[in-house]
């Protein structure tokens, strides 16, 4: 009996595992990438001014763009 229990407990928490890397983490991650509201840039660095390299182009650009939206 103590062996069955135990196997049962061990096929359990591979199953919670596996639950967990395949279903509940990339929900998670679709989450945290595409659902999330946006940070507000003003709190997180309370400065008047930004120094932002690569704004021609990519992630510097729309840095760039939502840094003079929020003035």
């Amino acid at each position: 009996n103590v062996g069955k229990k135990f196997s049962s407990v061990v096929i359990a928490f591979l199953g919670l595992k596996l639950a967990y890397q395949w279903v509940l983490k990339p929900l998670h991650q679709f989450y945290r990438y595409f659902l999330r509201p946006g940070r507000d840039l003003l709190k997180r660095y309370s400065g008047g001014w930004a120094v932002v390299t690569g704004a021609s182009d990519g992630i510097g650009l729309g840095y760039c763009k939502v840094l003079a939206e929020q003035g």
